[in-house]
């Protein structure tokens, strides 16, 4: 029997997991999908990637490309857009890493959550697509184009640039 307690715990070691920002996720995602919380577990991964995204990841990135004016170093002095190309690379570098690093753990979480079961049927239907010569790549559920949780992901991602990230951007 499922005891609240046993939920409660697995709960927390799931938020500590999601908030650690690891890539592999343990023993807590079987215990989620026993209790039947996948669906609460994929909302607070999309919510907690949101927060960060809105927080930290394209504060920083705005910081970075909008430095001109008083931000300029004396070795900028003969070039005013000169600074443009010391912090551009780096920052895209910066949000483009932040951006992996959430398909990473959105597909690590999404394997973690639909369980060891679930491979066994994608094997097979892999197998009965490769007898009858459907030879396209799959994510695993029979789709194109990844995971399903990491397209969330990373369209929400898309969603807080767009509105909050640095005008020069989200303009072009």
């Amino acid at each position: 029997p499922v005891t609240m307690a046993a939920a409660v715990a697995s709960w927390k070691a799931f938020v500590a997991a999601t908030a650690a920002g690891a890539d592999v996720y343990g023993p807590e995602c079987a215990a989620l999908r026993e209790h039947g919380m996948t669906a609460l577990a994929e909302t607070h991964f999309l919510e907690s990637v949101e927060a960060a995204f809105k927080t930290t990841h394209v504060p920083a990135f705005r910081a970075a490309l909008e430095r001109g004016g008083p931000f300029l170093s004396s070795s900028h002095a003969h070039d005013s857009w000169a600074w443009v190309d010391d912090a551009f690379p780096s920052a895209v570098a910066t949000f483009a890493n932040a951006a992996d690093d959430v398909s990473r753990r959105a597909d690590a979480l999404e394997t973690a959550l639909r369980g060891e079961g679930k491979k066994e049927t994608e094997t097979e239907t892999e197998t009965k697509h490769a007898r009858r010569g459907i030879m396209h790549k799959t994510n695993g559920f029979g789709r194109r184009g990844g995971s399903r949780l990491r397209r969330r992901a990373r369209a929400l991602v898309a969603a807080v640039a767009a509105t909050r990230g640095p005008p020069s951007v989200v303009s072009v």
